[in-house]
């Protein structure tokens, strides 16, 4: 008994109840290759600049939290039931979801608050 709770307790228990998580996370960012082709194309150095601030921003995301997975420290506290966890798993992937999606046509007010957001959400976050 004792060892079936120091290993519920461990760093390897945390990893492996996100390894999920991580093996949908590697490959998403893959879905996103034809739209990086279509920013270089951009006539426009602006628009094509805002566009892959953006998408690489969107692209780093994954691989910020796969390596969170790894680097956090173990939670001091759990939340127990099934209605955390329900909530979890659906807000954990939801973002990634959308590099499935067809890009929509945005107008260039748009793609800079995009840029803006994932770009400067991205660069802070890669310091800590």
């Amino acid at each position: 008994m004792g060892k079936a709770k120091s290993f519920r307790s461990s760093k390897w228990c945390d990893v492996l109840s996100a390894s999920p998580l991580i093996v949908f996370y590697i490959p998403a960012p893959a879905a996103l290759g034809p739209r990086f082709e279509t920013a270089i194309r951009l006539r426009t150095f602006w628009l094509a600049l805002l566009h892959l601030v953006s998408l690489a921003g969107f692209t780093s995301y994954p691989g910020m939290i796969v390596a969170l997975i790894f680097i956090h420290r173990l939670p001091v506290a759990k939340s127990w039931g099934v209605l955390p966890r329900l909530c979890a798993i659906p807000g954990s992937i939801v973002l990634m979801g959308l590099s499935f999606l067809p890009p929509a046509p945005l107008n260039t007010s748009l793609i800079a608050v995009s840029a803006l957001l994932y770009g400067g959400a991205g660069s802070p976050s890669i310091m800590f």
